[in-house]
Formats: C-alpha cells, sequence, structure tokens
C-alpha cells in the first residue's frame, strides 16, 4: 500500500552519516565500485613519495651550503627529487581519474535508479510533488555527490597518513621551526570550525532547501504565465516564486558575509608560516647557533610547510563535500517516503465489472478519511456516475481504480480479480482515463494520440480522430497528424485538446473508462462535440464518469451522490429526483443556473 513513514520514522531512517552516505553511493556506482579502492591506493603512495623529494630537498641545500659542494651528488639527489615528484604527480593523476570515472558512475546510476524508482511509486506520488523540486533533487543534486568521491575521498584517504608522517618530519631536523609551522596549520583548522558549527550545522540542508523551493516555484511561474497574461498580473501576483528568490538571495549572501572573514583568515594562516620562520631563524643565528644548518632548516620548513598547508586545505574542503553528499543522498532517499507499488502476474480478464468492497482512504500524512467504507460495483458495459460537492472524495474514488493509490481498507477489483493481482502491463491496457487537467506533449499530433498504441496507423489514428469529433481541428493544422502542438503556431484551445485526448482514448479502446470532469472547462460547442463522443466511447463498456455538469450523467444507469467520503443517494435520474433529496436540490440548482444571462 501507498503508506507514508511518521515524521520521526522520517528523520531517523533519511538522517544519514557520511559513513552510510559513502556506503549508499557505492552501491549507486553498482559494478564499479572497485574503481575506488584502487583510487585510493594511488592516492596514498602519492602522498607518501610526494613527502621523499622534501627530505632529498633539506640534502641537496645542506650540500650546497657546505665549503666544498660534491656537485656529483647534488645531482644525483636532484634526479631523485624529479623522479619522486613524478611519481607522486602520476600516481595522484591515476587516482584522481579513477575517482572522476566513479563519480560520473554514481551521477548516471543515482538518475537511472531514481528514475526506475519512480515507476515503482505510486501514480498519486506525482500529483504530490512538484516537478520542479524532482528536477532539481534528482538532476542537478546528483552532480553535488561528485566531489565527495571525485576528490574527497581519495584526498582523504592520502590525508589520514599525512599527519603522522608531517608530525615526524616537522621534528626531524628543528622541534622549534616545526612547531611554529604546525602552530600556523592549526590556527588555520580552528578558524575554519565557526563556518560549519553551531547555528550554521544546517547551512547545506538550508541552500539546498532554498534552491529546492525556487526550482518549484519558478517551475509553477511558468506554467502560470498564461493567467498573468490573460488578467493583466505582474510577477508579484506570483507571491510565491518572488518569496522563494528572496528567501534564497538572502540565506545564500548572510552565509557568504558571514564565513567571508573566517575563509579569508583561514587562507592567510595555512601560508603564513613563512612569516614566523623568517624571524625565528634570525633569533636563532643571533644566538650564535650554526648558520648554515638554520638557513638549511629554514628554507627545508618554508617549502614543506607549503606542501602541507596544501593536504590541509584538501581536508578543510573535504568536510563540505560530505555535507552536500549527505544531505543529496538524504533528499533523494526522502523522495522515496511511499512503499512502491508492487504488481501481480495476472493477466487481463474477459470480466470487466469494477467492485469496491468497503474501501477506506486517506492521503500520506493525513488521519482523515477522503473515502470512508464506500462500496459499490460497476457492471459490465454499464454506466455509473458520481455526483456531488467538491471535495466530497469522488476524485480520489476514482483515482483508486487505476491505482494511482492504494486505499488504506477495503478492495478493488476487476471481474473478482483485486487489482493489486494484475501485472502493470494488464491493469493499464484494461482502463482508459480522461481529466480534465491532462496535456498533450509538444510533439506531433499523431504521436501525441498513439501513446497507448505507439505501432498505430496513421488511418487507425485518423478513425479515433473520427470517432472522438476532432477531425476537423486535425484538418485545419498546417500539417495535419503531423504538426507539432505548441510549435510552429499550432496552439490549441482547451475544448480542442480535450477531444484530441479523447481520440487518445478511443485508439486505446480499453474496456474500462473513467472519466473525470472531463468538460468541466470546455465551451458549449466543444461541450456538445465532447458529449457526443463520450456516448460512442462509453458504448458496451464498464464507465465510471465524476461531473459537475449534471446534464453529462442524466442517462446513466446509476448516479451516486456523495458528501464527505460516503455515497449518500444512488438511482438513476428519474428515481434521485423523486427522492427529493441532494441530487433533487443540486438538480434544480442546475437548471437555474442554466437559465442565468449576463
Amino acid at each position: 500500500m501507498a503508506k507514508a513513514k511518521t515524521l520521526n520514522a522520517q528523520q531517523k531512517g533519511l538522517s544519514k552519516t557520511p559513513k552510510e552516505t559513502w556506503n549508499i553511493l557505492m552501491d549507486y556506482a553498482g559494478r564499479w565500485s572497485w574503481l575506488i579502492w584502487v583510487s585510493i591506493i594511488a592516492a596514498v603512495f602519492s602522498t607518501l613519495t610526494g613527502i621523499i623529494p622534501y627530505i632529498y630537498i633539506h640534502k641537496i641545500i645542506n650540500n650546497i651550503l657546505q665549503e666544498n659542494p660534491n656537485i656529483d651528488h647534488i645531482i644525483r639527489l636532484a634526479w631523485l627529487v624529479v623522479l619522486f615528484f613524478v611519481i607522486s604527480i602520476l600516481l595522484y593523476f591515476i587516482s584522481l581519474s579513477l575517482s572522476h570515472i566513479l563519480a560520473f558512475r554514481i551521477e548516471s546510476g543515482i538518475r537511472s535508479s531514481s528514475m526506475k524508482r519512480f515507476m515503482d511509486m505510486p501514480l498519486g506520488f506525482f500529483k504530490e510533488q512538484a516537478s520542479g523540486k524532482l528536477r532539481k533533487t534528482i538532476d542537478d543534486n546528483a552532480g553535488l555527490t561528485h566531489n565527495m568521491i571525485a576528490h574527497n575521498t581519495p584526498d582523504l584517504a592520502a590525508v589520514a597518513v599525512f599527519p603522522l608522517i608531517m608530525l615526524i618530519v616537522f621534528f626531524l631536523y628543528d622541534w622549534r621551526m616545526g612547531l611554529t609551522s604546525l602552530l600556523t596549520i592549526f590556527a588555520a583548522v580552528f578558524l575554519i570550525f565557526p563556518m560549519y558549527s553551531g547555528k550554521n550545522q544546517d547551512c547545506v540542508h538550508n541552500y539546498m532547501t532554498a534552491q529546492e523551493q525556487m526550482n518549484a516555484s519558478a517551475v509553477e511561474y511558468v506554467r502560470g504565465i498564461p493567467v498573468v497574461k490573460v488578467f493583466q498580473q505582474t510577477i508579484h501576483s506570483f507571491r510565491a516564486f518572488r518569496e522563494a528568490i528572496k528567501n534564497y538571495s538572502t540565506f545564500s549572501l548572510e552565509y557568504t558575509y558571514m564565513a567571508r572573514k573566517w575563509m579569508l583568515m583561514a587562507n592567510i594562516m595555512v601560508r603564513a608560516a613563512v612569516y614566523f620562520l623568517i624571524p625565528l631563524a634570525i633569533v636563532m643565528i643571533n644566538r650564535n647557533s650554526n648558520p648554515i644548518e638554520i638557513i638549511c632548516n629554514l628554507v627545508f620548513y618554508v617549502l614543506f610547510s607549503g606542501y602541507s598547508a596544501n593536504q590541509i586545505i584538501k581536508i578543510l574542503s573535504i568536510g563540505q563535500g560530505t555535507m552536500h553528499a549527505t544531505e543529496v543522498v538524504n533528499r533523494i532517499e526522502g523522495l522515496f517516503i511511499y512503499e512502491p507499488m508492487t504488481y501481480g502476474k495476472h493477466e487481463e480478464t474477459e470480466e470487466h465489472t469494477v467492485s469496491y468492497k468497503n474501501v477506506s482512504f486517506h492521503y500520506p500524512n493525513t488521519k482523515r478519511d477522503v473515502v470512508s467504507k464506500v462500496s459499490f460495483d460497476i457492471p459490465q458495459g454499464k454506466f455509473i456516475a458520481l455526483v456531488g460537492e467538491s471535495g466530497g472524495g469522488k476524485s480520489t474514488l476514482a483515482s483508486l481504480l487505476p491505482r494511482f493509490y492504494d486505499p488504506q481498507e477495503g478492495s478493488i477489483s476487476i471481474g473478482e480479480i483485486p487489482v493489486q493481482n494484475f501485472s502493470r502491463k494488464a491493469l493499464m491496457n484494461q482502463i482508459s482515463f480522461v481529466f480534465q487537467n491532462q496535456s498533450l506533449f509538444k510533439e506531433t499530433v499523431l504521436e501525441n494520440i498513439r501513446k497507448p498504441k505507439p505501432h498505430a496507423s496513421e488511418e487507425e489514428v485518423l478513425e479515433a480522430c473520427r470517432k472522438a469529433q476532432c477531425l476537423d481541428v486535425v484538418e485545419k493544422l498546417p500539417e495535419g497528424l503531423h504538426s507539432v502542438v505548441g510549435g510552429k503556431g499550432v496552439f490549441l484551445s482547451g475544448g480542442e485538446e480535450q477531444r484530441l485526448l479523447l481520440a487518445r482514448a478511443f485508439l486505446k479502446n480499453a474496456p474500462i473508462l473513467v472519466l473525470d470532469e472531463a468538460t468541466a472547462f470546455t465551451d458549449p460547442e466543444n461541450e456538445r462535440l465532447i458529449q457526443a463522443a463520450f456516448r460512442r466511447l462509453m458504448a458496451n463498456k464498464t464507465t465510471l464518469m465524476i461531473a459537475h455538469r449534471l446534464s453529462s450523467v442524466i442517462d446513466a444507469d446509476c448516479i451516486m451522490v456523495m458528501e464527505s467520503g460516503k455515497i449518500v443517494e444512488k438511482g438513476n435520474h428519474e428515481a434521485l429526483l423523486e427522492q427529493g433529496g441532494i441530487y433533487a436540490a443540486m438538480w434544480k440548482d442546475f437548471n437555474t443556473s442554466a437559465t442565468w444571462r449576463i
């Protein structure tokens, strides 16, 4: 069933540690995960071989400063310096190459795996999630895992072995200069902490939340531009979009202003060893110490502290990359709070009577039943209509049949077979549904209509158009069936689009129909044509129709009136009028409104 977990369970289950994040990302890597281990080994040896040249440099300087330097020995040491530097760079190149390949594989794995998981989500999941948020979470955020794998993981492995070696090397020649160098590095690390501690701990979470809100609001704004133009509104009418931009801008600027002073001081301190080492060396020389040894050590510590600074900078970036990756994993996992839809293996049945038995349903994260203990049958080939107040549960009840959701209680069956027992393909093949908010893709009319039957011929599509009363729409288009909807000036009215969508239902020719407010926003002329198409489409089909315009349901075999999630009246048009109840009052109001004149 499409159940949501409780909030506490979500928080506990979806908040990942860095180790859990790393393991999840390796799962996305699949058979390529071995690359990271080779990358880590190469990174470790790159660090080790990168330290050796500094030892040889110290020996070279010491030889040069002697009274009679051994030139041949200096040249051999110089070649060793070059050799180990080249080996270190080559190993690091190999490490980063492998980790980058893996990072791209993981990004691809996140996107493809998420899309596969989307396919197993209940259809209602997509009604509740903003498309801009989904795109941002899966597409853009997948790229934010790149740094953790491509750079942070090999760098972390390399840096893990570096501190101990750094301590040994810093105290190898002169403990005073070594201690001075270490203190500057420790100071840099200390200055970084305020950026990620205290109230700034959730900075990455807040930053990504602000981005998602802005993306979702942007998509909704673009979709609503026609409304803006029709009513001559401005961007300020879309307060959510404006506020999302403002929140993102405010948060980004505030965090940047806070972080810049700490980042500036940290970057200064991490490279500041030379400014302390030179005065220290002068003091030591003035105290009659060995000047040659001091100068030799000074040059060595200046060079090695710079190398150490680069390693520390890697450490500082590791934390941020890990935080980004952890937040991405949390958000991706958080999308899938529903249990995935599971399907049976039963194929299509010849019996198409639909039965609802004691069906109760409430939406995820809510407790109030939208539909409560509803039972009724739609005999094969019969036409059943649902009417009633808005919010009464009509559309919800209809959406349970094609499994937009699964009910928490009760069962829905086709031919006495529960809908959960059908395979996905078998269930979809048996049901056609036409909703008021469906839209055409930006493709040719031909491709739009034959979505349910991709290999249908043009003749079959034209026949479906004729039955759907939209052949006139196709004929007036510049390229007929091959005209691209929304392209080169091809724009259709809502009623014309609805008729083309009906052609899709005719082409599919499924034995069960679900029609939800399919004429709600059409003009009278299009409504007349659509109603004529409906009558032809519903012939000998098991039909469930939801309508506010009662004129479209007076021929129904049974009309059921819903109120607060329950069926309160049931019967045909004449019988319900004789009862003088809710339906009779609705019919009176409908006829009264039909006589209004402006």
